[in-house]
């Protein structure tokens, strides 16, 4: 009666699993936003971005630059008088010095540009798109750590059941070998718990890998090394019942980041289209330049007693742009096409957007659903273990039902922590629908 006993309490084990202090959600999280390789990236993507809207203004800036040029000419130009200029013969003539070194610095100042007005102003557009790219990525990093910590916190808890579970059949088989050592009964029922041990332990190996696997997969999209040490917090009963489940949540186009997302591609695209068009107008520079040249027979110039001879000049450029072949005329039309394919996505998201909230809402509602019956079958495949193993130590109970009853009962743990799991991604999908994630 004692074995029967510590056997009932090993049963109930599976049902009050406690929770451990170990690698939180928030802190895998908070890990993961850290070291993830595409987050990291995404992030220098948009400070790319950003380097770029900067550049943008710079066109503005005046532009300065500083020149020098030195040149030796080892065979020089000769030049040739004809005959019959300053005497009856032709006359050679050599003008320049073989060495010659130029210093010179020009600046530039854009004064009137139409394209550089709007660049300017599409700036801001240019910036927050970076931001809502890092944004994007926050969320998407946000979704694929959950799924791998819960995904590797199921799979570990799978495991302990079968686990414990194990521990149940090693008790019923060492009690019916001692059964059977007495001639009590056959040696069909010790062979029948024996199959279904050695298929539990197949079971379990299997769910080791699989836990294994699910980790490793956890530590890669978190950035961490696959040789850490890192065990994971909570249990299947603290996860439910801290679950909430709002159907009336309302759906608020503006909290999705891709709505915002939109929005700025569209305002972009407008201002790509008021560039295209400012090829038809006229551009305006103002240029200076000032240099000093000096020719010599010998490198000597440094000789401060030589001398320099100094040149300048100054200016504007006006360009009136006349005809392109309609060039410019199609890139207007170009993008004023792309702007439309954005406002139609636009209109479109809407209906998206309730598409996906009410596919997720119904999804978290089954999920629920299963769940609360894999925890009322959890319970049942208990209840009736439990019965099965008193009915057939009492000898009223075949070994069939005995064997058949500890199968249901490792099939059911399996399927009621798939049910958990489900619940928790389901919930998950609902969060990212609405824009909460």
């Amino acid at each position: 009666m004692n074995k029967l006993l510590k056997l009932l309490l090993v049963l109930a084990l599976p049902l009050a699993i406690s929770a451990q202090e170990k690698l939180t959600l928030e802190e895998a999280l908070e890990f993961g936003f850290e070291n993830n390789t595409d987050f990291k990236n995404t992030q220098l993507d948009a400070a790319i971005r950003k380097q770029f809207a900067f550049e943008v203004m710079t066109e503005g800036f005046p532009q300065i630059n500083l020149n020098l040029d030195y040149s030796f000419a080892f065979e020089q130009q000769v030049s040739i008088v004809p005959a019959g200029v300053f005497g009856p013969n032709e006359l050679e003539f050599i003008f320049a010095q073989p060495q010659t070194a130029n210093l010179t610095a020009d600046v530039s100042q854009l004064i009137f540009d139409s394209r550089y007005i709007y660049g300017v102003k599409a700036r801001q557009a240019l910036l927050e798109s970076a931001d809502f790219q890092v944004e994007q990525a926050r969320i998407n990093t946000s979704e694929a750590i959950t799924k791998a910590y819960f995904g590797a916190l199921i799979s570990q808890e799978a495991f302990k059941l079968l686990s414990q579970n194990e521990a149940i059949l090693k008790s019923i088989l060492d009690e019916t070998k001692a059964t059977y050592a007495e001639g009590l009964i056959d040696e069909l029922s010790v062979n029948r718990l024996e199959l279904n041990m050695s298929n539990l332990l197949t079971q379990i190996v299997k769910q080791e890998n699989q836990s294994e696997n699910a980790l490793l997969n956890l530590k890669y999209v978190i950035g961490m090394p696959n040789d850490s040490a890192i065990t994971l917090a909570g249990d299947f009963d603290e996860l439910v019942n801290n679950f909430t489940f709002d159907a009336s949540a309302e759906v608020n186009p503006n909290r999705r980041i891709e709505t915002k997302m939109l929005s700025n591609q569209a305002e972009l695209k407008r201002y790509d289209i008021k560039q295209a068009r400012s090829n038809y107008f006229p551009s305006l520079y103002a240029f200076a330049l000032y240099g000093t040249l000096a020719q010599r027979q010998d490198f000597n110039f440094f000789d401060t007693n030589l001398r320099w001879f100094d040149f300048g000049t100054v200016g504007f450029k006006l360009n009136i742009p006349v005809f392109d072949g309609l060039k410019s005329k199609s890139q207007v039309q170009q993008r004023k096409l792309e702007l439309e394919k954005i406002e139609n996505s636009q209109e479109n998201f809407q209906q998206i957007i309730n598409l996906q909230v009410t596919t997720a809402q119904n999804n978290l509602a089954n999920a629920l659903n299963e769940y609360h019956n894999q925890q009322e079958n959890l319970a049942l495949a208990n209840k009736i273990l439990t019965k099965t193993i008193i009915m057939f130590n009492e000898g009223v109970g075949s070994s069939f039902e005995l064997s058949q009853a500890q199968q249901e009962y490792t099939n059911t743990m399996i399927n009621y922590t798939q049910s958990v799991y489900n619940l928790l991604i389901a919930k998950l999908e609902v969060n990212k629908a609405l824009g909460s994630i």
